[in-house]
């Protein structure tokens, strides 16, 4: 190592002779090297793809090792970031949560999404099926004939109600609840 100037910065440092034949300092030669890395990435989004995939493949351990670390580090500040998206995306992952009991609890054609959540909502006019009470505030999913009695999580077996309307339903089937309803409101 010399300590011929830099071309770029004409710093008087340690050069590192480059595959360009250029005279770099190695601040300089790594920010060369940090925007051809860049510049590739954005032009080779796909081989980059396959490469990451193929690191991941190779470095098993050393990943599951690098993750764990990174999370038990940063703890609480994921703790924090995942309060605030379940905060801002409420319906979101109400409607996640409700897919999953679909896949694990009970047979599902997988209607159950998001878009198709707020539609049903609308067609609700976002009232509570029985009490009719607006669900603004919050509402809960309901299936008309519950998982209890061999039903299954579909878009046409599930409807959205109030946290009572729910509880005291329990285990009956929408037309029983419904039967229960008016005797008890007489």
């Amino acid at each position: 190592m010399s300590t011929t100037p830099c071309t770029l910065c004409n710093k008087d440092e340690a050069i590192k002779k480059t595959w360009t034949k250029s005279l770099w300092c190695k601040a300089c030669w790594f920010l060369k090297k940090q925007k051809y890395d860049k510049d590739w990435k954005t032009k080779n989004p796909e081989a980059k793809k396959l490469g990451d995939k193929r690191w991941r493949e190779n470095n098993k351990e050393y990943k599951k090792m690098k993750d764990r670390a990174y999370h038990l580090e940063n703890r609480e500040e994921r703790l924090a970031s995942m309060k605030r998206y379940q905060k801002n995306n409420v319906l979101r992952c109400r409607v996640l949560k409700w897919e999953h009991m679909g896949k694990t609890h009970t047979e599902s054609d997988r209607t159950v999404t998001l878009q198709t959540v707020c539609e049903k909502l609308k067609e609700q006019d976002y009232k509570c099926t029985y009490c009719l009470v607006s669900l603004d505030i919050g509402f809960q999913i309901d299936h008309k004939l519950p998982f209890a009695r061999g039903g299954i999580h579909t878009l046409n077996n599930i409807h959205f109600v109030c946290q009572s309307c729910n509880y005291r339903k329990h285990t009956r089937t929408h037309e029983e609840f419904l039967e229960y309803r008016t005797k008890t409101l007489q």
